[in-house]
């Protein structure tokens, strides 16, 4: 068993790093387990665009160790009736909003379990409309890190939100995709897998921003 000053947990958020909100999560995070180690994966995603958060997600948790936990928070649907969940998936444990930003990564993930969080005895005392990130998601993963496990903050779920991934198309020869994702150094990434490659003669890029 992980001990507690062995967890790991990563923030991934659109916050910014010039507001207090990160800073805030870590507090609650700190005040509960003082010794887990806090990764910021990344506070800089695009506002409330949960596919490009879904895809950070997908491309760096497995390079962690076994038993980090995963705290993504790209929130639009904030104070709406959207879930909280906890997904535990080949070793892993992802807490968040249940609105496509775990779809990536659960459907690459060979063995997968979905919780809901809905047990308040593990939240903040007072939770607000606009900020589950530091009044629910944080505490949650806290405990997870202590060793509660995620049947204890709700039921057992099979339904969760995906996002749909459009596949490329082929017609007359001619094959079209979608750029899903852009880097800070312009590099794009595709839905055109690599075995589509051989059919790819000439690649032209439009309507892009």
């Amino acid at each position: 068993m992980i001990k507690p000053q062995q967890r790991i947990i990563t923030l991934t958020t659109d916050f910014g790093n010039e507001d207090n909100y990160a800073a805030c999560m870590k507090g609650v995070i700190l005040s509960i387990n003082p010794h887990v180690t806090i990764v910021d994966n990344t506070h800089n995603l695009d506002s409330f665009d949960v596919e490009k958060a879904a895809f950070n997600i997908l491309n760096m948790y497995s390079y962690y160790p076994e038993g980090t936990i995963h705290v993504a928070v790209v929130d639009p649907g904030v104070g709406s009736r959207r879930r909280s969940i906890i997904v535990s998936a080949d070793g892993y444990y992802f807490v968040g909003p249940d609105n496509g930003i775990f779809s990536y990564l659960i459907e690459d993930c060979r063995k997968v379990q979905i919780y809901l969080a809905t047990n308040r005895g593990y939240f903040l005392p007072e939770v607000s409309n606009t900020f589950h990130g530091r009044d629910i998601f944080a505490p949650v993963a806290s405990q997870i890190s202590l060793g509660t496990p995620p049947i204890e903050f709700g039921r057992k779920i099979t339904r969760y939100k995906k996002l749909k991934l459009t596949k490329p198309s082929v017609k007359k020869n001619k094959l079209t995709g979608k750029v899903i994702y852009r880097d800070k150094f312009g590099n794009l990434v595709t839905n055109i897998e690599s075995s589509y490659a051989a059919k790819i003669l000439n690649i032209n890029i439009g309507n892009f921003t």
